[in-house]
C-alpha cells in the first residue's frame, strides 16, 4: 500500500500550512588556490541538484528525500569575492556531500606606464 504521505507528521504540516525548510551545513575554507565549499546533503538525489552562478553571486539548490519528511527542496547562495574565475568553478557529489571549488584568478602583473614628458 502506497501512502500520500510519509508520515503522519508530514500529513499534518501539510494541513496546517507548516513547511518545513532544510538549510544544508556548510563548511568553506580557503588557500592560495581558491575557495573550497563542502555542503551536508544526505539524501540528495544528484540529479536534481544545481550548482550556478549569476553576477557575483553562487548558488547550489536541489531536493532531498527524507523518510520523515519526504521531499525537501533546498537552496542556499553565497557572494562571491571579485578575484574568483567563476567560469572553472567545479562541483561534485560523492556519499551526500557537495563538494565546490572555486578557484582564484591568477594574480595581475604590474603594468608599467611610460610617461610622457613635454
Amino acid at each position: 500500500m502506497k501512502f500520500l504521505y510519509p508520515t503522519p507528521s508530514a500529513l499534518v504540516n501539510d494541513l496546517l500550512g507548516v513547511e518545513r525548510v532544510f538549510s544544508p551545513g556548510v563548511h568553506g575554507w580557503s588557500d592560495e588556490k581558491g575557495l573550497y565549499l563542502e555542503a551536508e546533503i544526505p539524501g540528495a538525489d544528484p540529479a536534481k541538484l544545481e550548482v550556478s552562478t549569476k553576477a557575483s553571486e553562487l548558488t547550489f539548490k536541489g531536493i532531498r528525500n527524507t523518510q520523515r519528511y519526504g521531499e525537501q527542496p533546498f537552496e542556499r547562495s553565497f557572494e562571491l569575492p571579485v578575484n574568483v574565475q567563476a567560469t572553472d568553478i567545479k562541483a561534485k557529489f560523492t556519499n551526500g556531500i557537495l563538494s565546490i571549488e572555486i578557484p582564484f584568478q591568477p594574480p595581475e602583473e604590474a603594468q608599467k606606464i611610460s610617461i610622457a614628458v613635454s
